[in-house]
């Protein structure tokens, strides 16, 4: 009787294969993206340096776009903002930056219901300098720490092992026993092996 031996050589292979291939990585969020942020705060930075603060602003801006938390954005954007003699938005920038950096290694749950309560608590007609602006701004900080506190897990979890991590005997293994079988397949339907097991006397 003869056995579809290409076939099952091919599924043996596949399982054995299969044990060490490491799990795909969960995608980033596209929303938020903290390596443009940094080279966009490089260039504020460059731009400052030159003291073309129009400039620095600018991409100091679009740094906060890229990661709102991004402290040194905020303090080139109160820098510029000053130099440009916008002095509610030195002031708005200054505030933030001062508060962040107060913050700073503190969980993005604290963060969040810290800016929450800055945005609630400090309301039209009381004492406070803070605009509209201010408490919009501290809402969207609040929505990405919001954000970066659901991907922690993600962050914190050990990298993922593979079966073949786990159990490093069972692929040799099981690679052993797929050839054994083949073997076995290719003697039993009457196949010559193609590689003398034994020298010839």
């Amino acid at each position: 009787m003869r056995f579809p031996v290409a076939p099952l050589l091919l599924l043996l292979l596949g399982l054995t294969g299969c044990a060490g291939k490491p799990p795909a990585p969960p995608p980033a969020p596209a929303a938020y993206n903290l390596t443009a942020a940094k080279q966009k705060a490089e260039l504020a930075q460059s731009a400052a340096a030159r003291a073309d603060w129009q400039q620095t602003r600018t991409q100091a801006e679009a740094a906060l776009v890229d990661w709102p938390g991004l402290v040194p954005a905020w303090k080139l954007r109160a820098q510029a903002c000053s130099a440009l003699k916008d002095s509610v938005c030195a002031a708005s920038a200054t505030r933030f930056s001062a508060h962040l950096e107060e913050m700073n290694g503190q969980l993005p749950r604290a963060l969040s219901l810290g800016l929450r309560h800055m945005a609630q608590a400090e309301r039209p007609g009381s004492n406070s300098d803070m605009t509209d602006e201010d408490r919009a701004t501290a809402r969207k900080l609040a929505a990405f720490y919001d954000t970066q506190d659901r991907l922690k897990p993600l962050r914190d979890a050990p990298p993922s092992r593979t079966f073949g991590e786990d159990n490093p005997n069972v692929v040799p293994i099981a690679g052993s026993i797929a050839g054994a079988a083949m073997l076995g397949l290719i003697v039993g339907s009457g196949h010559k092996p193609a590689l003398r097991l034994y020298p010839r006397l």
